[in-house]
């Protein structure tokens, strides 16, 4: 059948999984402050080498966290931190900055790549490996001549689905078609974000790797996105090594279950709202802007704006000041 996206036939159809992905673990995001250790922790212990700490730059919690990962040691040399930005060289520079002291960092160009060339220049203040991740669509390849990737200066091109109700195959057509501009694919990755508002964010995953896709975003301990466990032990069930030591995922699950915002959620009563409603609700609650909200949780200010009205009509509320009440936030330090 034909790719629509690239206009030749499909040859991922065909393909099957040898080796595992990347993963880049995404659960820090839904973690209260004083549990982001033990998350960390814990994820480092499963074997994840990606995590995101979120965005230091917009986001003073974060900053504080990333800072004293690092100025503590809690980052193994082969584990490599990324972090988020919206565009702006102030942002920007006070990202790269956040970053002093690590080996290796991934930053997260959110919205527009306007500021491709801008962390270039602030890059070259970082002592270790610096990678850029981006959203590439049509202009793949012109991302890949600007920040022209090398062992020093690697590329993520990110393909999120969150927010969208697609079936599984369009990633994979995406990631075909992504390939295609980009070519040759030393120093540049491709990854995927698959959302689950259909409910198979797991097969969207799993046919992307089959299209080429290099890295997986998602959760280990539940939250939107796909279940990076899950998708694990598939691999392992098909013969394939996941790079993950899940033996002990349902003790490390338990450990981390009542600890997250997201775990406090379900518990008070809120059954209506999806996963990704229900945690764009909680960082609104909690005194977030829609563009913070964004940049947190890896999704466009649109999308953030949809899951907000879909929970005002949800809860029967108004207002923003009219959430923390109606998701029983208030006493839970949010």
């Amino acid at each position: 059948m034909v790719n629509p996206m690239r206009g030749a036939p499909r040859s991922w159809p065909g393909r099957t999984v040898a080796v595992a992905p990347r993963w880049l673990a995404t659960d820090l995001a839904d973690a209260e402050p004083a549990r982001r250790p033990t998350v960390l922790r814990l994820l480092i212990e499963t074997g994840l080498t990606e995590i995101a700490l979120g965005s230091p730059a917009t986001v003073p919690a974060d900053h504080e966290f990333v800072r004293t990962v690092i100025e503590q040691g809690l980052i193994p040399g082969d584990v490599t931190i990324s972090v988020s930005v919206p565009p702006g060289e102030e942002l920007i520079r006070r990202t790269v900055d956040s970053l002093a002291g690590a080996p290796s960092a991934i930053v997260h160009l959110t919205g527009d790549t306007t500021g491709i060339g801008i962390l270039r220049g602030h890059g070259k203040r970082f002592g270790g490996v610096l990678a850029l991740q981006c959203s590439p669509g049509a202009a793949a390849g012109a991302l890949v001549e600007a920040w022209e990737p090398e062992a020093g200066r690697p590329m993520i091109l990110s393909l999120p689905t969150a927010g969208e109700r697609v079936m599984p195959h369009v990633l994979a057509d995406r990631v075909e078609w992504i390939g295609d501009m980009v070519g040759r694919r030393d120093h540049a990755c491709l990854s995927v974000r698959p959302g689950d508002e259909r409910g198979t964010g797991l097969a969207a995953a799993e046919l992307a790797l089959l299209a080429g896709a290099g890295r997986v975003e998602g959760r280990l301990f539940g939250g939107p996105g796909v279940d990076l466990g899950a998708l694990a032990g598939n691999l392992l069930a098909d013969g394939v090594d996941p790079g993950l030591d899940l033996s002990g995922l349902g003790r490390a699950r338990r450990a981390v279950a009542g600890g997250t915002v997201l775990t406090k959620a379900i518990r008070s009563g809120v059954p209506r709202l999806s996963a990704a409603e229900r945690r764009v609700a909680e960082l609104a609650a909690g005194g977030c802007t829609n563009r913070e909200i964004s940049v947190r949780l890896f999704v466009s200010i649109s999308t953030v704006e949809q899951h907000l009205t879909r929970t005002y009509r949800k809860l029967n509320v108004t207002r923003r000041t009219d959430l923390a009440a109606n998701l029983d936030l208030r006493s839970s330090g949010v």
